[in-house]
């Protein structure tokens, strides 16, 4: 089921299987992570999903801000599964960098994420 997400940053979301799939269409830094953070809250409290899995695929870069965005959407998720799927090789490498790797699940493709298939 498709779901409006009013914002061009998120540019799709989608239930499947239980979770909630979301789509990020740019790189996500200091100028749009409040609006990256406010749409991922309001989807995250309006559909309560077990399990977010965010497509990363348009993302090329990613700054702190970016980085503390994915954190709060951890928090706001509470115990549910956080998956990141189609990361760029920079920012996976920054993640685990960064010690966020234990934080967050990593899948390859959205299927690979909706199919446990994700490493974290």
């Amino acid at each position: 089921m498709s779901i409006e997400t009013g914002s061009d940053l998120i540019s799709q979301a989608r239930q499947e299987g239980g979770a909630l799939i979301v789509v990020v269409a740019a790189d996500v830094t200091v100028v749009n992570a409040p609006a990256a953070r406010e749409t991922l809250t309001r989807l995250i409290n309006t559909h309560k999903p077990p399990k977010l899995v965010v497509n990363m695929e348009q993302v090329r870069y990613m700054d702190s801000s970016g980085l503390a965005v994915l954190v709060e959407v951890k928090r706001v998720l509470g115990s549910g599964d956080l998956v990141l799927t189609s990361l760029s090789k920079e920012v996976k490498g920054l993640m685990k960098i960064m010690n966020l790797h234990a934080l967050f699940g990593f899948a390859d493709t959205e299927a690979d994420a909706l199919s446990n298939a994700a490493e974290g």
